[in-house]
């Protein structure tokens, strides 16, 4: 899951990381849930 996360709590955008809107959607639950769980890191900072 590592490839689809650029910057700790940035979501990457489709262009970006080549996937169709569906695999997009479920690529932000994705990371959304690991981060809630506290696998990946949550940044407030805004880039």
């Amino acid at each position: 899951m590592g490839h689809g996360v650029r910057h700790p709590g940035c979501r990457p955008r489709c262009r970006v990381t080549r996937v169709t809107a569906q695999q997009q959607r479920r690529l932000v639950r994705a990371i959304k849930t690991a981060s809630e769980m506290a696998l990946l890191p949550y940044s407030t900072s805004a880039r």
